[in-house]
């Protein structure tokens, strides 16, 4: 070998020839994932099975060179658990029902009843659990689902807390979480109350008011790592008030922040119950468990029900509905609460289950006549409420109802299904077609034969002459507008009694949305409530109050806010509730309030085909009701026997609406210098002149008048 440097040494190396050898039966590992990929990731050794047990597979006769640590991502991932953090697990409190964790199954077929999901409660400290049914899948989720009576006495129950798993819908959820991600460095952040609102991507969204700003909504930490991203991710939001709740209208999307449109709503302890499980659930299901024990009470001594039997062959029971509503004073609070059982009359069918269906009721013109003519002749007010009316009218015709809950079944008709049975009804029930013309045919039977004589244009009224004075009746249904010298009312209240069961309300206060106030001189009827209800609905309480109901109207056509829409104005939808609120407007101007009549009038001509413009309008005499709330009749008691006419007055526009060449008319009468009767419409005809228009408008009074006159002639004898 040969020395180049000390150190470093050369040798010979010959060049040898190499022949690689291949077994063309042997594959990589690449084919069998493959495969196996497509076989729904089964084991290996599941895998070799699947190969050798094939009939003419290409993989049978192969080899596969396949590591002995094979591991496949997918299953990996598939297969991971999450532990829990020790840090939050030994911060968190471990206090009874603090957490409760919930999920909703079904649909299940067959059906129990009408409950199709139920739901089921699991607490996460002591894994104590609690199922619930449900009608709907996307029934709400409230804090009073899981009821006191349910909780093992012997535990301490702390104010509940609920955590709902994500089903296919948006749900809105109460817990202890954080703001957004899955880690939390600071427990204390966990410790107020928030609202998640999990949001999928595919969900449809609900429609946005057009008046309502959008609020942006952010986590108190928007950092984020990218691995924490995904479609569909859950965002909280503060929740200072346990009587307010947040619900999404629309969602949009981008890659850390969700946009909101916020709009504060009432919690479900505000709104009424629509099912007796929904009552269940609520920490007032006491007071509704005693009313619908006291209306199944009054049912039965009403003699209402027959006896329990198998549904006769042809016959289709009528369904049923528990309704439920509490009553509120002047106050707005609730100082009753009722249930009512209701057939769904909608299934009967006119000459086979009923004929008549007409039932009188007081209207608003005489029940303010009735006010006006109190305060002149310095009369009593009382008001009587007749419990469960309907009930006391007989039934003409056999009608078959399905046995509603609440109501026990005998221990001998248990063995077959509850569906098979149906009840006989003996007498008259809420929700059926004649059940208030049953009930007015035996009030007016019973009065007529203690002396009343009903009026043959307000049939609603019952009248009374003797020698001491009168006494006069208004029916509303089941209320009772009682007015005339306090013996006479004493008497006719105790001959009501002695047949029907009845309470005193005392003076009227409150009744058919209308606030009365009693003063020395008068008495003042309002819709202050009404109004500040209204205004909540379409988000207008804190709006900017007006002096006038409309705007003044520009004498160019063209220019005119009320005129029709065109084709170049933009249609309004469902999105904007222009009907609603045209709707409560009419409920104040036929009430209490004539002075937005016209405005109300001339906006309704549009409800088929709104536009801004019009909307905006809307909005204005809500602004206007904003400043006059307070507003309303005053009933004032004069000496001068000529205050006491009934006085009418008219006036007409002439081409009032000019788009079409139509005129208006208004009138009004007045009794004891206030407004109990007044209209605003259109003309029905063509009025080619300022003096014809006059003359129409005339008539239309003398018309109405012809109809006061009769119908009050025995207590108004002098009309101008």
């Amino acid at each position: 070998m040969r020395a180049y440097t000390p150190g470093l040494y050369g040798t010979l190396i010959s060049s040898v020839e190499t022949h690689s050898i291949t077994n063309p039966k042997l594959v990589d590992q690449s084919t069998f994932t493959l495969w196996r990929d497509r076989l729904g990731h089964p084991g290996k050794t599941m895998m070799y099975r699947i190969i050798e047990n094939s009939n003419g597979h290409p993989l049978k006769d192969l080899m596969f060179l396949v590591k002995g640590d094979f591991i496949c991502s997918a299953c990996s991932l598939g297969k991971l658990i999450t532990k829990p953090s020790m840090t939050k697990v030994n911060l968190e409190s471990l206090m009874f029902l603090e957490r409760i964790q919930g999920d909703i199954c079904g649909p299940i077929t067959p059906s129990c009843g009408p409950f199709k999901y139920f739901m089921v409660f699991i607490d996460a400290s002591t894994h104590w659990s609690h199922a619930t049914r449900r009608i709907h899948r996307y029934q709400k989720v409230t804090k009073s689902h899981i009821s006191a009576e349910n909780v093992p006495t012997r535990l301490e129950v702390p104010e509940v807390t609920l955590t709902q798993t994500k089903a296919s819908e948006s749900q809105i959820r109460r817990k202890r979480g954080r703001p957004l991600g899955s880690k939390d460095a600071n427990p204390r952040k966990r410790k107020e109350h928030i609202v998640s609102i999990n949001h999928d991507a595919n969900v449809t969204t609900s429609n946005v008011s057009e008046d309502k700003i959008p609020e942006v909504i952010l986590p108190e930490d928007p950092k984020r790592n990218e691995k924490d991203l995904d479609d569909s991710y859950e965002m909280s939001i503060n929740y200072a008030n346990n009587s307010l709740g947040l619900y999404r209208k629309e969602i949009k999307i981008n890659d850390i922040f969700a946009y909101y449109v916020a709009v504060e709503i009432m919690d479900e302890d505000d709104n009424d119950p629509q099912t007796m499980e929904e009552c269940q659930h609520r920490n007032d299901w006491k007071s509704w468990k005693k009313a619908i024990q006291d209306e199944l009470d009054s049912l039965n001594k009403r003699e209402v029900f027959g006896p329990i039997i198998p549904t006769p062959k042809g016959v289709k029971p009528v369904g049923y509905k528990w309704v439920f509503v509490r009553k509120r004073n002047e106050q707005n609070e609730v100082v009753r609460y009722k249930a009512r059982l209701v057939a769904q009359g909608f299934t009967q069918k006119p000459g086979i289950d009923y004929t008549e269906i007409y039932s009188p009721v007081v209207d608003a013109t005489t029940l303010r006549f009735l006010i006006s003519l109190s305060v002149i002749e310095q009369l009593k007010m009382q008001l009587m409420d007749v419990v469960t009316a309907y009930l006391y009218g007989s039934l003409d015709t056999n009608i078959y109802m399905r046995i509603p809950e609440g109501l026990k079944m005998p221990k001998a008709l248990k063995s077959k299904p509850r569906y098979m049975y149906s009840i006989k009804l003996k007498r008259s029930l809420y929700g059926l077609k004649q059940s208030g013309h049953m009930w007015y045919n035996r009030l007016s039977e019973y009065l007529i034969k203690k002396g009343f004589c009903h009026n043959q244009i307000s049939p609603c009224l019952f009248i009374k002459r003797t020698e001491s004075g009168f006494v006069i009746i208004a029916v509303y249904v089941d209320d009772l507008h009682i007015i005339g010298s306090p013996e006479e009312i004493r008497q006719s209240v105790d001959y009501l009694k002695s047949e029907f069961e009845m309470k005193d309300l005392g003076t009227t206060k409150y009744c058919l949305g209308l606030q009365f106030e009693h003063t020395k001189g008068g008495i003042f009827i309002h819709q202050s409530n009404y109004i500040e209800k209204v205004l909540e609905r379409f988000h207008m309480n804190n709006a900017h109050p007006l002096s006038t109901p409309m705007v003044v109207r520009s004498l160019d056509v063209n220019k005119d806010s009320f005129r029709p829409p065109t084709h170049n104005d933009e249609i309004l939808g469902p999105k904007v509730p222009y009907l609603s609120a045209i709707g409560a407007l009419m409920y104040l101007a036929n009430n209490t309030r004539p002075d937005i009549a016209f405005s109300v009038n001339l906006l309704a001509r549009y409800s088929s085909t709104p536009t801004k413009r019009h909307w905006n309008g809307v909005k204005h005499i809500l602004r206007y009701l904003r400043g006059t709330s307070d507003m309303g009749l005053y009933f004032e008691r004069h000496e001068n026997a000529k205050a006491t006419n009934l006085v009418g007055y008219s006036d007409a526009g002439y081409l009032s609406d000019s788009h079409k060449t139509i005129s208006q008319s208004g009138y009004v009468f007045m009794y004891g210098g206030t407004a109990i009767s007044w209209r605003s419409t259109k003309q029905t005809l063509v009025a080619t002149s300022s003096n014809h228009a006059e003359l129409i408008a005339l008539y239309e009074l003398d018309v109405n008048v012809y109809g006061l006159d009769h119908s009050y002639i025995m207590f108004v004898n002098r009309v101008d």
